[in-house]
């Protein structure tokens, strides 16, 4: 893949229904999915950032983590668990040129993913332009390689500066 500067572990699944009744591979795909390729991706490619003395991983999390709700069991310990890995990773990686953060998305992000899931006639007047991620991973990926180890939200960034006011997602056709 030759050089990579940044990471950024967005994909996830969050399977619906009451926990206690799915069946054990759904969990296990969330487990795989939102925390096993994460981790993966970041064994591969943080020891060539601390070779290349350079890079920046963030880990994408959700307001879940800290939130959890009706059957999501799988999806907000897996979030949860991404968040410490993140922490944890950036204390290995302390000293090293290598950075490891998330960002806890706490608005709702127009994507064609999130709006599968809730359905074609599902109100999504109140969605963000997903351009708000690319504002926080930008804003990430330029910071000192000391800035590791955080946890933060939308507002958080918008406090700073770093990313633009809610901007309602238009759907372009």
């Amino acid at each position: 893949l030759g050089r990579i500067d940044v990471l950024i572990n967005n994909a996830a699944i969050a399977p619906t229904g009451a926990s206690l009744e799915q069946p054990m591979r759904r969990w296990r795909l969330a487990v795989e999915i939102n925390l096993n390729a994460p981790f993966l991706l970041m064994t591969e490619i943080c020891p060539r950032m601390v070779e290349a003395g350079h890079g920046r991983v963030i880990n994408i999390s959700s307001r879940v983590a800290v939130e959890p709700g009706f059957g999501r069991a799988s999806y907000t310990t897996t979030k949860r668990a991404l968040e410490a890995l993140t922490e944890s990773l950036a204390v290995e990686l302390q000293g090293r040129s290598v950075s490891v953060n998330a960002i806890r998305l706490e608005v709702d992000v127009w994507t064609e993913g999130y709006a599968f899931t809730l359905g074609e006639d599902a109100d999504t007047s109140k969605f963000e332009d997903p351009i708000v991620m690319s504002d926080a991973c930008l804003w990430i990926a330029d910071q000192p390689a000391d800035y590791s180890g955080n946890i933060v939200t939308i507002a958080d960034l918008r406090a700073l500066g770093a990313v633009r006011p809610p901007t309602p997602f238009v759907k372009r056709t």
